[in-house]
């Protein structure tokens, strides 16, 4: 069975988007993380090779280092702002999980989040909004264009190439190649 891990503080939230995951993919687990502090003991237990390594991270940006605010949060940490950022900083420093793609689910833009110029080819965003098609669409596209790099590293050699003269995005020149 697939796993996608689902960061998202607010539980209403979690559970409507993890329902909405579930109907959509085949034969899915979602494991939700409500917070930064959770995330990062969620990280230090993944090992290697595990193979309850996730097939996907969906993630907010703004939440809180403790969920239950049983602990301060590092000093780093105190901006609870851009909290999904620094859990994807901390996912993509291991070697291991580099290629395993990420979501940005928020209310936040793309120009506030300064995406295109912060993240990866295997990064992707949708805006909430009143509907979780803009997730699902991008679920879609991010986990297709995955698939193509893994079958032809080629192709992500080129994607890395137009991603650094930030031409069209990869997930667009994917789409071109899929059927």
């Amino acid at each position: 069975m697939k796993r996608v891990v689902l960061v998202e503080d607010d539980p209403e939230q979690a559970n409507s988007i993890k329902a909405c995951i579930m109907r959509h993919l085949v034969d899915v687990e979602v494991e939700v993380i409500e917070d930064e502090s959770d995330f990062c003991e969620w990280l230090a237990r993944l090992a290697p090779g595990d193979p309850a390594t996730p097939v996907l991270i969906v993630s907010c940006i703004m939440m809180p280092w403790d969920s239950e605010r049983l602990t301060d949060p590092p000093e780093a940490s105190k901006d609870f702002r851009w909290a999904g950022l620094r859990c994807w900083k901390r996912f993509r420093e291991r070697a291991d999980l580099k290629n395993i793609p990420w979501i940005y689910f928020t209310v936040l833009d793309e120009l506030t989040m300064q995406f295109e110029k912060n993240h990866d080819m295997f990064t992707g965003y949708a805006q909430k909004s009143g509907s979780i098609d803009p997730l699902l669409l991008e679920i879609d596209s991010i986990l297709a264009f995955a698939s193509e790099v893994a079958e032809d590293p080629a192709f992500g050699l080129k994607m890395q190439e137009i991603l650094r003269k930030g031409m069209s995005t990869p997930f667009e020149e994917c789409q071109t190649r899929l059927p």
